[in-house]
C-alpha cells in the first residue's frame, strides 16, 4: 500500500510539473496517393463489354488501379504529450486518428477510345499513427509562442475501402447505375513508417491554453502490400490543419 501511494504521488507531480503538457487534437486532413503508378488512369470495363461492347448486364466489374492522386478530405483527432527540455526544445508524442486515401477518374474501354466516365473513386483508410517529434520554439509575446517540428511516425491501418459507382445510361430500367464498395485490408500495407514536420502557435484565449497547427506527412515505404502482385507503388501524403487545446493539469 505503501508503495502504490508513493508512485500516485510521483505520477501526480510529473504530470503537472510545468515540463509536460497534455493535449488534444483535432483538424481536417487532406491526403493522396503520390508514386509511380498514382498518376495513372483507372480503367473499368466488364467481361461482357470486352467482348460485346455496350452489353447488360456486366459479369464482372475490374479497376485497374488503387491508388488515386486526387485529395480525399478526411478527419484526424488524437491525443497529445509534451515535455519541454530546454527553453526553446521540447519532444512530443501523440496517439492519432486519421482518415487517409485518394480518389481517382475513372475511364472506360469502348470499341474507339478510353472516355472518362462515372464519379470518381474514393480509396480511404483508417489509421492510427504514434508520431515522435522533436520541437523548437520561439517567444512571441508573454502570451504566446511560434514552433516548428519535425519528426518520424509509425502507422498501423484499421480498415481500407475502395467505394465508387458504375453507370450504365444504355440500361432500359431505372436505376442505370451500381454503387459497389471493396474491402481493400490486404491492398495496402498494415504498418507504415513515415516522416512529418509542421508549424504551429500557442497561446493563452479566454484564460485557456490553445494552439493552431498546420503539418506536412509522408509515408516512406511503398503503401501497397508487399503481398500483392503487379507494379503498383506509391506513398501517401498528407497535409493537415488542426486545433490543440491543453488540458489544465
Amino acid at each position: 500500500m505503501k508503495h502504490l501511494v508513493w508512485l500516485v504521488l510521483l505520477t501526480t507531480g510529473f504530470a503537472q510539473g510545468q515540463t509536460n503538457q497534455l493535449y488534444l487534437r483535432g483538424g481536417l486532413s487532406r491526403s493522396h496517393f503520390t508514386g509511380e503508378s498514382a498518376s495513372s488512369k483507372t480503367q473499368l470495363w466488364t467481361s461482357n463489354e470486352m467482348i460485346n461492347p455496350g452489353s447488360w448486364p456486366p459479369k464482372t466489374t475490374y479497376a485497374t488501379n488503387f491508388l488515386g492522386r486526387r485529395f480525399q478530405s478526411g478527419f484526424m483527432g488524437g491525443l497529445g504529450w509534451r515535455h519541454r527540455l530546454s527553453t526553446h526544445w521540447a519532444f512530443r508524442t501523440e496517439l492519432n486518428y486519421e482518415q487517409a486515401g485518394g480518389r481517382i477518374d475513372p475511364l472506360r474501354n469502348t470499341p474507339m477510345k478510353q472516355i472518362a466516365y462515372g464519379p470518381p473513386i474514393r480509396f480511404l483508410r483508417d489509421l492510427i499513427s504514434l508520431p515522435l517529434v522533436a520541437e523548437y520554439s520561439q517567444s512571441l509575446s508573454p502570451r504566446w509562442r511560434l514552433y516548428g517540428f519535425a519528426g518520424l511516425q509509425i502507422a498501423y491501418q484499421l480498415k481500407a475501402l475502395e467505394k465508387g459507382r458504375i453507370d450504365e445510361p444504355w440500361r432500359s430500367s431505372l436505376p442505370t447505375f451500381y454503387e459497389y464498395t471493396y474491402n481493400r485490408n490486404e491492398t495496402y500495407r498494415q504498418t507504415d513508417f513515415g516522416g512529418l514536420l509542421g508549424l504551429g502557435t500557442q497561446g493563452e484565449w479566454f484564460g485557456q491554453q490553445v494552439g493552431l497547427e498546420i503539418r506536412y506527412q509522408t509515408g516512406l515505404l511503398n503503401v501497397v502490400s508487399p503481398t500483392m502482385t503487379g507494379k503498383q507503388r506509391g506513398r501517401m501524403e498528407f497535409f493537415q490543419a488542426s486545433v490543440l487545446y491543453y488540458l489544465p493539469l
